[in-house]
């Protein structure tokens, strides 16, 4: 825990963050579970793992009437999304007769022409729930299928990294993930409210053994700030600050309502919205205080006295923050080109730059000369998987420490 407010940590305290990093991020989303710190004899190995909170923590699918299955009918569902750059492979394109049906044009077969406006694009649920298949058809009696594959066993969020850490997977989001033994509730737009009811619907499944993720405060945040800076603004900073409090304090109730089944509990702070592109190109000032106003009643005041025992606290300010950061990465640039994303089923997004985009960010859609080897931010608001790596390698080494 804190016993300062967290984004105004001293720089020697800040660092200490880094020290956690011994046990690479790299290496945690490549599954090493072996490392990590401390010289008891016993470490606590969850059971299952559980994940609560907004966009940062969830798996999500997509789905859409021209999002066609095998059989032609609509609706197709692909599986195991997040909220940052998804791992995308685009296959070879394969030439064959329009009379062979898309899911068996696995050979080549002739020549293609340019398509005569007639593309389409094919799921093949359920056998293949994670690909997406392009199917163009040309005027002289050829067809050309590309498949994209979305690879969602590789972790890209947060939680995703931790559970791998403790050799767990998120199958029911991904049947890819086969690990097992780790499942979230978490929502796209999830407030402090949402994420209450997310651990009162399912407060039945935790116990001794649950290791419990939380992240929240984001879309709260984000809320107030749009809300104090709209023409004509509809509230005031200090009615925000107000109502951030309030929601911190219902969280900090509900977390330890979640101790109380005798789980262990993982709280990620807020994502340094000050430091992130839009925070950097709009009112990073009052993002900060709208920031510490919430991290700071909810993680201090709220779960100062929470035993470290129960209770881990994640500070990802850490990366973020000019005073600690790292020079290495790419601060206050989005990794994501998100002007006319394509959607899996072929269509564009429709107006450039909201925040839900981020999801049909993918490998094959970065700004250039960007990597997910170096940038922080996917978009505006969202981490890009190097971010997510560092909180979830950061999580992973204070749990091992603590617990």
């Amino acid at each position: 825990m804190f016993p300062v407010a967290a984004p105004r940590l001293p720089v020697n305290r800040r660092r200490l963050g880094w020290v956690a990093l011994a046990c690479s991020a790299a290496g945690l989303a490549m599954g090493l579970s072996a490392c990590g710190g401390g010289s008891r004899s016993n470490f606590f190995a969850p059971g299952s793992i559980v994940s609560f909170g907004d966009e940062n923590s969830a798996f999500d699918t997509f789905s859409s009437a021209s999002f066609l299955n095998a059989n032609g009918s609509g609706n197709a569902v692909l599986k195991g999304l997040v909220y940052t750059v998804q791992v995308a492979t685009v296959g070879a394109s394969v030439v064959c007769d329009q009379a062979t049906p898309a899911a068996e044009c696995g050979t080549a077969n002739g020549t293609f022409t340019d398509p005569a406006a007639n593309t389409s694009y094919y799921s093949f649920v359920p056998a293949v729930p994670y690909t997406s298949t392009k199917l163009e058809l040309d005027g002289v009696g050829k067809q050309r299928t590309t498949s994209t594959v979305y690879d969602c066993s590789t972790p890209r969020i947060w939680v995703h990294v931790l559970a791998r850490a403790y050799g767990r997977g998120y199958t029911s989001q991904c049947a890819l993930d086969t690990l097992g033994g780790a499942v979230s509730y978490a929502t796209y737009g999830a407030k402090t409210d949402d994420v209450i009811a997310q651990i009162a619907a399912h407060r039945g499944q935790l116990n001794s053994s649950t290791l419990v993720t939380i992240m929240v405060g984001q879309n709260d945040i984000l809320e107030q700030f749009n809300a104090i800076r709209a023409t004509p603004a509809t509230t005031d900073e200090a009615t925000a600050i107000a109502t951030l409090q309030a929601r911190a304090d219902r969280m900090a109730n509900a977390v330890k309502d979640t101790i109380g089944t005798g789980a262990k509990v993982v709280l990620a702070l807020t994502p340094s919205l000050n430091d992130s592109p839009r925070g950097v190109a709009t009112d990073a000032a009052l993002l900060s205080r709208l920031l510490v106003a919430y991290n700071d009643r909810l993680y201090v005041r709220g779960l100062g006295n929470v035993s470290g025992r129960d209770l881990v606290g994640v500070n990802p300010d850490t990366f973020t923050n000019s005073t600690t950061r790292s020079t290495s990465y790419v601060h206050s640039t989005a990794l994501c080109n998100t002007s006319g994303l394509v959607k899996p089923d072929g269509t564009t997004t429709p107006t450039p730059g909201l925040d839900s985009d981020v999801l049909f960010c993918n490998s094959n859609t970065l700004v250039a000369n960007g990597s997910t080897s170096t940038y922080i931010w996917a978009d505006a608001i969202h981490y890009a998987p190097l971010g997510h790596s560092l909180v979830g390698a950061l999580a992973y080494n204070r749990a091992r420490q603590q617990f």
